[in-house]
């Protein structure tokens, strides 16, 4: 149970540093770009969109708002071992 705690809190830090280098910072934003990479999601239509979507959406933009003015992310999308050929 606590590997999955810890789990959970670390996919959610990857998900804020990527809202940062990325500057989405709107429940709209990330709405939208769940629109476009799953867009056979089902609940992912707004304004029907699911509550549980949209409660995993203001998690991120709670998270989002209390990481606003620590530091970037020093890893940059893009340069890392896995994006290597």
């Amino acid at each position: 149970m606590v590997e999955d705690t810890d789990r959970i809190e670390s996919d959610l830090n990857d998900a804020v540093g990527l809202m940062k280098v990325t500057k989405l910072s709107t429940g709209q934003q990330l709405a939208d770009l769940l629109k476009e990479y799953y867009p056979n999601l089902p609940g992912i239509i707004v304004p029907t969109m699911s509550r549980r979507i949209k409660a995993k959406i203001e998690t991120m933009l709670d998270a989002y708002r209390r990481a606003e003015n620590e530091p970037d992310p020093t890893w940059h999308a893009g340069t890392g071992p896995a994006t290597r050929p």
